[in-house]
This record gives structure tokens, C-alpha cells and sequence, in this order.
């Protein structure tokens, strides 16, 4: 029986006059190791869920939006797992893009299924192009249900007793064609490939991406995800973000070999001081260096990770 998640303590970070001195220094450290090289890339951030939802960084093609993280390091390469390093700038929250059922029109070419006629021959069960399938079976009029016995010699049921009534197709209604499911009976499908070319050297379609079909575009609002506004003399506000409750990381092909999987799921849970992690970025300026700092991270077994990957990615 799946067992009900519990409900999770949210913690607001009060205002304060100054930053904390305990996150100045969760900061440094963190500094340090990003300018030193002591760190261990472990991937991309594919989603960090916050007590407001779920924050999602999806891949554009095989390239992770979302920044890179990793294990901070002693001086003798030895990991601290309790310690993220964020590797990459924070641009912003990518915009989420969704494909419609609707063919791209930058990139259409004539449908080599069809011929672009948008209609081929029937595939309805049994019917390949007649126009007609066998009907319910029926006791063969010319000696079953004369003389209530089949006669080997009929010529009607062949011996057999019975018969089979044809009745029209119910998918081409007797026409032995139907509309073209490949490209939907337009005549023309997209290819995703610039001018509707079939040479994927020609480089994708600058409209879809190669998608092959119209993309919409939702923005992520960051907004109510964040807890507090955390003043700093010498950059300016910082945004704090969370808390943060989990974080699904896209590994590197190096972590990949290394871990079995292709995505490690952290959980996050409060520290003994009841702090939980964040997600620190400058409220004014971007690009810039975010933080992910507090809170107890857990890395989920083996078994939860495979049950989560093909979701995660």
C-alpha cells in the first residue's frame, strides 16, 4: 500500500537588517571551492520542488537548462555530500514549452505515405481495400438451414456449414479508402528539418526546433516561490527560494557510468536547527552566481531513483 507523504514544515525567513552571518559564510564556502576547483560535478538541476510547486529546467534538444551542481571538496578531493556548489551562472526560470497535435508549416513536405493525396488504402481489419469484411456468421442457407444438417458438397459453405455475409468496412464505408493517418489526410506532413527538407544535414527548422509540430511557450513565474528578500550591503537584495523540498539533477555521463543512473533525487529535509535549504539568487541582477544553502540533503535508494528516471527525464 503506497504510503501517504506527511506534511512538510514550511519555514518563512523573517525580515532582517542584515544577512545572517551563518549564511555569509554558507555562501564563502561555497565561493571558495567554485574559485579553488574543490568540487565534484554531479550534472544538471532538472526541477527543484518548493513549498509553492515545482520549478523545471527541461532540456532544449540534449542540452540541460537548468545549472550545473556539485559536491563541494576538501583539499584532498574527498566529497562533502552535504554540501551543493551551484557551477553555472542563474539566467532565469526557462519558459516551458508544450507541443500542440498541429503540423509546423515552416517545415512541411508532401507525405511519402499517400503520395500526398491525404487518403490510402483501407487498413481496416480485414478489409484491405475491398470495401467490405466478413459479417457475423450465419448457418449456410442452401443446406444447414434447409435440412438442419451441412453437406460436404455444398458449394455455397464449402462443407463447411456456415457463412460469413459481407458487410461494408465501417472504417472506409465500401469506398476501399481511407484518410491518411501519417500525415491526418492534409497531403503533407512536417518534417522538422529547414524547408520541409528530408536531409537532416540541412539543419533543423528554425520555427519548431525540429519538433515537427507548433510549440507554445508558458513562462514560469518565480514569484511565489520566493520566501524572503535577504538584504546585502555589497550585492543588493537576494531572493531566497523554498524552502526546497527535493531536487532531481541530470547527470553527467562521468556520474552517469559512476552511479548506474541517469538522474540522482535528493530529498531535503531541516537541519537540527530546524533550517531548510534555499536557493539564493541576487534580486536584481542576472546572470549570476546562485547559492544552495541549509537543510539536510538525503539521496534517495536505487530503487526509488529507477522508478523516477524515464518521469525526471
Amino acid at each position: 500500500m503506497a504510503q501517504q507523504r506527511k506534511p512538510r514544515r514550511v519555514v518563512s525567513i523573517k525580515p532582517t537588517k542584515a544577512i545572517n552571518p551563518e549564511v555569509v559564510q554558507m555562501m564563502q564556502v561555497r565561493t571558495e571551492a567554485h574559485r579553488r576547483g574543490n568540487y565534484v560535478v554531479l550534472g544538471a538541476i532538472s526541477t527543484i520542488e518548493t513549498a509553492a510547486g515545482v520549478l523545471r529546467f527541461p532540456t532544449s534538444g540534449s542540452t540541460p537548462s537548468g545549472p550545473t551542481i556539485g559536491y563541494v571538496t576538501d583539499a584532498e578531493g574527498k566529497e562533502d555530500f552535504q554540501k551543493f556548489v551551484v557551477l553555472t551562472e542563474w539566467s532565469g526560470l526557462p519558459a516551458l514549452i508544450d507541443k500542440t497535435d498541429q503540423f509546423c508549416p515552416a517545415c512541411l513536405a508532401p507525405c511519402h505515405i499517400c503520395d500526398g493525396k491525404g487518403e490510402k488504402v483501407c487498413e481496416g481489419l480485414r478489409c484491405g481495400g475491398r470495401g467490405f469484411v466478413p459479417g457475423p456468421e450465419q448457418p449456410c442457407p442452401d443446406c444447414v438451414a434447409k435440412t438442419g444438417k451441412f453437406d460436404p458438397a455444398c458449394a455455397t459453405c464449402e462443407g463447411y456449414g456456415a457463412i460469413h455475409p459481407a458487410v461494408d468496412c465501417p472504417m472506409c464505408n465500401r469506398t476501399g479508402k481511407m484518410k491518411c493517418s501519417f500525415c491526418r489526410g492534409q497531403g503533407k506532413y512536417s518534417t522538422g528539418i529547414k524547408g520541409g527538407q528530408k536531409d537532416y544535414m540541412a539543419g533543423r527548422c528554425e520555427t519548431c526546433n525540429g519538433a515537427q509540430r507548433i510549440v507554445t511557450t508558458t513562462a514560469q513565474p518565480l514569484e511565489p516561490h520566493v520566501n524572503a528578500l535577504l538584504p546585502d550591503p555589497a550585492r543588493g537584495p537576494i531572493m531566497a527560494i523554498g524552502p526546497i523540498f527535493s531536487i532531481v539533477v541530470d547527470l553527467t555521463h562521468e556520474q552517469f557510468e559512476k552511479q548506474g543512473s541517469a538522474v540522482l533525487v535528493f530529498d531535503i529535509s531541516a537541519d537540527a536547527h530546524g533550517d531548510q535549504m534555499f536557493l539564493l539568487i541576487d534580486a536584481h541582477a542576472a546572470p549570476n552566481w546562485p547559492y544552495l544553502v541549509g537543510g539536510l540533503i538525503h539521496e534517495r535508494t536505487a530503487d526509488a531513483r529507477a522508478a523516477l528516471a524515464p518521469a525526471a527525464r
